[in-house]
């Protein structure tokens, strides 16, 4: 049942990357990139519902990699008390696990909410924190787009 649950979250994360231009980009290697399309918000909620539903309370990277995904359509929806919260979840759930990444990817999702949100001293204090993760690891792809992502969210606030 745990694979079957992670495989409906990567469908859903599928769905949303094609219709981004990350046709191809192996989601587990990308997870905390920016959806910036509202178009498919609809249809990933459904998977992302039904992958949860399907994984166990105790998996952590189905639990992880679902709620990361749910909370951004929920704040591009506006409902921003419903997407700190399940932000939060992620970062309850970064801090018990094992991978490295989580910790990084956490903030970075919080960061999009909190651009979302119009919160731009919460976005650079997320993204100072998912940088310092990802330095620590030796990550550089992933400080590269996180700062990139800092870049394109700074430049559409003018």
């Amino acid at each position: 049942m745990k694979g079957d649950a992670y495989q409906v979250l990567h469908t859903a994360y599928r769905i949303l990357s094609m219709h981004i231009g990350l046709a191809g980009v192996n989601p587990l290697h990308c997870r905390g990139e920016r959806l910036g399309s509202t178009l498919r918000d609809d249809e990933s909620e459904q998977w992302v519902v039904r992958g949860l539903e399907l994984g166990a309370s105790d998996d952590l990277a189905t639990q992880f990699l679902g709620l990361s995904v749910r909370s951004r359509p929920l704040a591009r929806a506006g409902d921003m008390t419903a997407a700190l919260a399940v932000a939060d979840r992620v970062d309850g759930l970064a801090k018990i696990s094992d991978d490295p990444r989580d910790p990084a990817d956490a903030a970075l999702n919080r960061a999009e909410i909190n651009h979302l949100a119009g919160n731009h001293s919460a976005v650079n204090d997320m993204i100072d924190e998912a940088v310092k993760h990802y330095i620590r690891m030796g990550a550089t792809a992933y400080v590269e787009r996180a700062r990139r992502l800092a870049a394109t969210w700074a430049g559409s606030q003018r």
